[in-house]
């Protein structure tokens, strides 16, 4: 498959990612492709299904890593407000007990 029809295939998926109304078929990917300007590298149903599986899959595993990503900074800033409160909390009760120290 060349350059040229994995980024109309592309195009035609994301599209249908971002409007649910815009999803089409391998058939219909491929009936566009026929339609277009003399594509000389039609790629055949099978062909296309395949492709939409692998790119669907890749999409998914690449959201997901993001996911885990943005839970991993996630979780690091709690513990790192954590750690700051607990420090806050043990600056506090230390100027406490310099309050009530007599002399």
């Amino acid at each position: 498959m060349t350059a040229t029809v994995k980024a109309y295939l592309e195009g035609y998926f994301l599209s249908g990612n971002a409007n649910k109304t815009d999803r089409i078929s391998a058939k219909d990917m491929v009936k566009e492709f026929q339609n277009l300007a003399k594509l000389d590298d039609v790629p055949e149903i099978k062909t296309v299904e395949g492709w939409i599986a692998r790119f669907s899959s890749s999409l998914r595993k690449e959201y997901a890593t993001q996911r885990i990503a943005e839970n991993n900074n996630n979780i690091s800033a709690v513990v790192i407000l954590r750690r700051q409160e607990e420090l806050e909390i043990k600056d506090c009760d230390v100027r406490k007990k310099k309050k009530f120290v007599i002399i």
